[in-house]
């Protein structure tokens, strides 16, 4: 699922083999498009809201908004690797798609430029891919997680001038899991989704910067506000007794903890960092919070597992089967 920048549509994947734009003003359908092969597993809006790319099992098909015309269809490797992520350039002229297999670490980058059918830049890993973006110079810079051999390295790469731009090795601390990099991909977090592992930010020098220790039996989960000058850290055990969640900053001072939390299943930071919601996929909902001084705001249902805030913070969707919105601009910042 992905808002247009402007907010004014929203888009949506779901497993009906369908993809809908909706209208925000009314949220209506004002277009659906039915798959040509198979599941969708993407989509995203270009940053001009023209267009949308959406992953099929063999394609990345490039749709004009308004009339749902397909304008260019760019072909996937025939694998079992399903599209994972997709990202457009600042001016939309290429775009990026990162495929992997589901249970290995076997994963591949395709970027195109979107004139044209044949990929630019096609390069395989025996790694995690855990991110992928483009710089303001144009560079495609991928992040990946090499955990083979009973080693842990992570990598920024950037893909258009292949090369190297840092390596760490990360068996020297003691957080688990994948890496999550902050927005401008100077801060390393791990243990995030790690059940029973401490969180431990580290530099992009590879020195620690803070660790918050583990709480037995609880799983962490780490969101960054946009502007990477925060991050939320919820430490999410069976009930809201056993859950933490907090609001640190950069260097790890613990700035406040929020009340009232259900198990939390993702946190997501509005635009401006006002608000912070915190989804609960076992309670089917999501609770609403002021940053500034940890306010509880409201509480909705039933939310699912992931959802979206639009750029201009007034909608917050969530959704699988079906989506659930919830208008924002009521509530209190």
């Amino acid at each position: 699922m992905d808002f247009s920048p402007d907010s004014n549509r929203f888009a949506s994947a779901s497993e009906d083999e369908t993809v809908k734009i909706w209208c925000t003003r009314d949220w209506q359908v004002t277009r659906s498009f039915a798959s040509q092969n198979g599941l969708n597993s993407a989509v995203i809006f270009s940053h001009d809201g023209r267009f949308i790319a959406v992953a099929e099992t063999d394609c990345v098909l490039i749709r004009e908004v308004v009339t749902g015309n397909i304008v260019q269809r760019l072909g996937l490797p025939s694998s079992e690797f399903p599209a994972q992520k997709l990202r457009f350039n600042f001016d939309s002229s290429r775009l990026a798609c990162v495929l992997a297999a589901e249970y290995t670490c076997d994963s591949q980058i395709i970027e195109w430029e979107v004139s044209k059918s044949q990929p630019r830049t096609q390069v395989s890993f025996r790694e995690f891919v855990c991110s992928i973006s483009f710089s303001p110079q144009g560079g495609l810079i991928a992040s990946t997680y090499d955990a083979d051999f009973g080693g842990r390295i992570y990598r920024l790469r950037d893909i258009t001038a292949e090369k190297s731009l840092r390596e760490i090795d990360l068996s020297k601390f003691s957080a688990g899991g994948v890496p999550l990099n902050s927005p401008d991909r100077e801060v390393i977090v791990l243990g995030n989704r790690c059940y029973g592992s401490s969180v431990q930010a580290i530099s992009a020098a590879g020195d620690l910067l803070f660790t918050v220790p583990a709480i037995p039996s609880s799983t962490p989960i780490v969101s960054f506000a946009g502007d990477t000058s925060m991050l939320a850290i919820t430490q999410s055990g069976v009930d809201e007794a056993s859950t933490r969640l907090a609001l640190f900053a950069a260097d790890g001072r613990l700035i406040r903890e929020f009340a009232g939390a259900s198990p939390v299943s993702q946190i997501l930071f509005s635009r401006d960092g006002d608000l912070l919601i915190a989804m609960s996929a076992m309670r089917s909902s999501a609770g609403v919070w002021r940053v500034s001084d940890g306010t509880f705001l409201a509480k909705s249902a039933p939310h699912c597992r992931v959802g979206r805030i639009s750029p201009d913070g007034r909608w917050f969707v969530s959704g699988h089967v079906s989506l659930r919105v919830s208008d924002l601009t009521g509530v209190a910042r």
